[in-house]
């Protein structure tokens, strides 16, 4: 009996052009009214989509998802979150400076404390931890 070899990294990171399309198509079938009677839905889809658009380096794309995310999220700080850090992570990886005011903004937003020090790393991993927090208060809520 022949066992499948593991996939490889390679073969894994070949699968989010797949991903992208899948996750556009998915958006295309989505109506004006959808965000309202299934928020959830709507925003998974685009933050999904956002996501593998940065992964391909198709930021137009990605901009795009995050835009239509940001306009509809403003109720759930977790996906505000999540949104901006798929945005600075964008901007870190273009070595675009405007990644810390993204961090810095969506730490703002969610009322955490800034950084002692207002390196970008600093920034970056204070969204993660605010992120990793406020997912939690979520669990606990329930």
């Amino acid at each position: 009996m022949q066992k499948n070899p593991p996939m490889s990294a390679f073969v894994c990171c070949n699968r989010f052009p797949e991903a992208h399309f899948f996750f556009n198509r998915a958006i295309s079938l989505l109506r004006a009214n959808d965000w309202g009677a299934h928020y959830q839905l709507c925003c998974d889809v685009y933050m999904q989509a956002a996501d593998a658009a940065s992964l391909i380096a198709d930021y137009r794309s990605m901009e795009s998802c995050l835009r239509e995310l940001f306009q509809h999220c403003k109720v759930s700080i977790v996906d505000f979150l999540n949104a901006s850090y798929i945005r600075a992570r964008s901007l870190i990886v273009r070595d675009d400076p405007a990644a810390l005011d993204v961090c810095l903004q969506a730490l703002r937003y969610a009322d955490e404390k800034f950084p002692q020090q207002n390196f970008l790393v600093h920034t970056v991993v204070s969204i993660s931890l605010s992120l990793f927090d406020w997912l939690d208060h979520q669990l606990h809520e329930f």
